[in-house]
Formats: C-alpha cells, sequence, structure tokens
C-alpha cells in the first residue's frame, strides 16, 4: 500500500482515476493509481460529490483527492448563486482535505471566464486547481490556455477538442508545446489499456486521466486490471526518467 501512496510525487507517468464510489477509488488504488478525481454521475460527465463520499473515500483511499466542483451539467456558466455555492463548496472540500478542485467556468461567448477563475484560484489558496473538460468546448484553444495560465491553473484536462483523446494526440501535443510547462497537460477521454502507449507517443503527454471502467453502464465501477494495465504502460514508457509532468 505504501508502495503506491509514495508514488504521488511530481514525476512522469502519473495516473489519475476518475471515480464516483468508494468501491471504484479502492479498485484505482489497488491498480495502481496516483491521484484520484472524485465525482458524482459519472453518467452526466461528473457532478460535484457529495462531503459524506469525500471522506469515506479519503479514509479509506491513501492517495490525493482533486474534487469536481460542478453543481449541473446544463453547460459550463452559472449563476451568481450557483457560483457561490462553487466557492462555498471548494473552499470546504479544501478544508477537509482535497489535494484540490477541478472546475470549469466559462462565457456566453465561449471563452474561459477569467474573474471567475481568478475567484476559484483564490479560494483554492494553495491547493491544485485544475480545468476541467470545459476546455474542449472553448472557441480559441490557445487563447484559453493562456487565460489559465495566468489565472494560475496547475492543470487542464482535455481530450484535444475531440471525442477522445487519442483522436485529440496531435493537437494535444500542439498544446503542450504551448503550454512550455507552464500548465500541465491532462490528457482524458476515451484512454483505454490499448491505445494509451500510443497516445503518450503522439501527443508527448506524461500521464494520462480515466474512469476505467468494466463497461458503460452507470453503475459500472472501476476495473482495477485496467487500471494496472494502464499503470503498466506508463511505467514501461516512462522507466527510468525524471521530472515532472507535461
Amino acid at each position: 500500500m505504501s508502495e503506491i501512496a509514495d508514488r504521488t510525487d511530481p514525476r512522469v507517468g502519473i495516473l489519475e482515476v476518475c471515480v464516483s464510489t468508494v468501491e471504484s477509488a479502492e479498485a484505482a488504488f489497488e491498480g495502481g493509481a496516483d491521484r484520484l478525481e472524485l465525482c458524482s454521475h459519472l453518467d452526466r460527465d461528473g457532478l460535484t460529490p457529495t462531503f459524506e463520499l469525500f471522506d469515506a473515500v479519503r479514509s479509506r483511499v491513501p492517495l490525493p483527492i482533486i474534487v469536481m466542483i460542478r453543481p449541473h451539467d446544463r453547460g459550463y456558466r452559472y449563476s451568481d448563486e450557483e457560483f457561490a455555492d462553487m466557492l462555498a463548496d471548494a473552499e470546504r472540500f479544501l478544508a477537509e482535505g482535497a489535494r484540490g478542485i477541478a472546475v470549469g467556468v466559462l462565457t456566453e461567448h465561449g471563452e474561459v471566464d477569467r474573474p471567475r477563475l481568478t475567484s476559484l484560484r483564490t479560494a483554492a489558496g494553495e491547493a491544485e486547481l485544475v480545468f476541467h473538460r470545459a476546455f474542449d468546448e472553448v472557441g480559441a484553444p490557445a487563447d484559453a490556455l493562456e487565460v489559465l495560465v495566468e489565472c494560475g491553473a496547475t492543470r487542464m484536462l482535455t481530450s484535444g477538442g475531440r471525442e477522445t483523446a487519442p483522436q485529440g494526440s496531435e493537437v494535444l501535443r500542439s498544446l503542450s508545446e504551448l503550454a512550455g510547462g507552464r500548465v500541465e497537460v491532462l490528457p482524458g477521454g476515451g484512454i483505454r489499456p490499448e491505445n494509451v502507449e500510443r497516445l503518450l507517443e503522439k501527443s508527448g503527454c506524461t500521464q494520462v486521466h480515466g474512469t476505467f471502467r468494466s463497461g458503460s453502464g452507470a453503475d459500472t465501477e472501476t476495473n482495477a486490471a485496467a487500471v494496472a494495465s494502464v499503470r503498466r504502460a506508463l511505467d514501461r514508457q516512462f522507466s527510468g526518467q525524471a521530472g515532472g509532468p507535461c
């Protein structure tokens, strides 16, 4: 157990697993995940989890937890009241031990909402601030990336604007080169054991994100064997290398 937990220092070959239950979190840990993204309602692309679920996962799994802060699935624009709730939720999860928060805030014109992202950065303090796949909805990815850098985002989760990250691997490489280490690029979407090594080679990225579930049903749990297979692929790809993620 300690061997897996100790692999959470910044280095190449980071495996993040998105989970919505304690059982999936335990399977992710068993398979060799480095980090969790915790949410509810994976069938709706992830919403804010309950505090009870967070506490249960934190007590059972010794991995860093990034908490999704997303109150609804009707796009990435929020009322003032909804945004106030997002800030309050973020502050509470972080106070209770979350490593960071995953958020996505856009304007009505499909641009990153700079003022609100700045407010979320302030709420996060020294914790990690992740911009989730709302990034794939922006009209000008290069400009959006610069806004993330200016607002102090730690990482961006993206499929390169395509349905899956393998399909967007060339865009992911371009984004990584443009980021130049100023913000991490985390590929996510459609990543599986059989395509992860090719994705890493084509994108140049050094970390991946996925649910790695046994099937496509809403109640399907993370599969520890699938996580372990991706873990081995990452280890093969980056064996002996050191450095931070792209």
